[in-house]
């Protein structure tokens, strides 16, 4: 999990990265997650903050992914992989 600039939350699930947003700072999210990063057919592990980048373990093949973030609300955007296995 990680905590984004605005305060929105970063949460593994399975293949996917979802952004939680408290808006009104209530402690319960807004509404569902919003899918910011999705790996096909893996499990994400280890997900975390690299000074600009965020760095994200594939389960299956042992690589890790490094992600850029842009805004908040934006997509996170794969710049590279590393293979480990």
């Amino acid at each position: 999990m990680q905590r984004f600039s605005d305060g929105s939350l970063a949460v593994l699930s399975g293949s996917s990265i979802l952004r939680f947003v408290d808006a009104d700072n209530d402690g319960i999210a807004d509404g569902p997650g919003a899918v910011i990063y999705q790996a096909a057919g893996t499990f994400l592990t280890g997900f975390v903050k690299l000074v600009d980048h965020y760095a994200v373990g594939d389960l299956n093949s042992g690589a890790i992914t490094l992600l850029r973030a842009g805004a908040p609300e934006d997509k996170l955007t794969a710049d590279g992989t590393i293979n480990l296995g």
